[in-house]
């Protein structure tokens, strides 16, 4: 995204919302202090979340203002010699925010999070509800007077529980271990992150609805854990992927909660800012969670 603006409040509004990389702010003199052969400064201002974009485009941006000063020198030596002297270099003066020591754990941590999470209630849960699971053959369960609906609760809060667990026993370690700050509202973390479990739980559900034997669900589960990490930015920046890949990744609920540890935990952004991913995971888990009790409310009957 490219926008020129013409206050610095609104350049410093497109980095905390993640809409640009870098903001380059030139001062209102800057014309004048360079025919005045002064040397000018302007501004770079980076979004340090991740440090390797962060560098890349400080990269760019420094190869584009050495050419203009290439251009500015070529001008005045071509007309005299003796007027080298008079060449205006611009000094720029950068400055990374949200992770000023551009250090690469901040964005890493956030990640890895997100994917023990993952792994913690959608893999185990797939593989203990499905048939000759781990917690009992399903077939005993479905003979009892319980409904489908409590049995997926009876199946599915132990492992939500869990969830939480880990992911506080991750952050306090990232705290204390990788010296992680995490700006952002612990409360409305724990909302957003009972929203990512709904829609990774109701994965699991359906994963057990597919198969007939533990095997299964296991090499069913892994299949989807690879394809959501390979797909979540974690690795790879979406915006560099194919535009076919980067449709595919909006079905992607691993893709959204990355986003929303990074952003909580370094930017400590809040709903003005979340709320598309919050209702990108709305939508995913409401609509993998409707198939999942529908098919297993099939299984039961059958």
């Amino acid at each position: 995204l490219e926008v020129e603006v013409s206050r610095a409040g609104e350049a410093e509004r497109f980095l905390f919302r993640g809409e640009v990389v870098l903001a380059l702010v030139i001062p209102e003199y800057f014309g004048r202090d360079l025919e005045a052969r002064d040397s000018p400064e302007i501004q770079i201002l980076l979004d340090g979340q991740n440090s390797n974009t962060a560098a890349v485009a400080m990269g760019y941006c420094n190869r584009i203002l050495l050419e203009f000063m290439r251009d500015a020198m070529a001008r005045d030596t071509g007309r005299d010699p003796r007027l080298v002297r008079s060449v205006r270099f611009i000094e720029p003066v950068s400055r990374a925010w949200y992770n000023p020591e551009l250090k690469s754990v901040y964005y890493m941590i956030p990640g890895i999070i997100s994917i023990l999470l993952t792994i913690i209630t959608m893999v185990l849960s797939g593989v203990a509800i499905g048939k000759g699971g781990g917690m009992g053959a399903l077939g005993q369960v479905l003979v009892t007077p319980l409904s489908a609906r409590e049995i997926i609760a009876g199946k599915t809060l132990p492992f939500a529980l869990l969830g939480f667990l880990e992911m506080g026993f991750a952050m306090t370690f990232g705290v204390l271990w990788f010296k992680v700050p995490i700006v952002g509202s612990l409360p409305l973390l724990a909302v957003l992150a009972a929203v990512f479990i709904f829609t990774t739980l109701g994965l699991g559900i359906f994963i057990s609805t597919l198969v007939d034997t533990q095997q299964q669900a296991l090499f069913i589960a892994w299949f989807f854990l690879v394809s959501f990490i390979l797909l979540s930015g974690f690795f790879y920046p979406i915006a560099n992927m194919p535009d076919w890949v980067q449709i595919i990744t909006l079905a992607n609920p691993l893709r959204y909660f990355i986003e929303i540890l990074r952003e909580l935990f370094l930017k400590g952004a809040g709903l003005t800012v979340l709320w598309p991913e919050l209702l990108s995971l709305l939508a995913i888990g409401l609509t993998i969670f409707t198939l999942a009790t529908v098919r297993f409310s099939r299984r039961a009957a059958a």
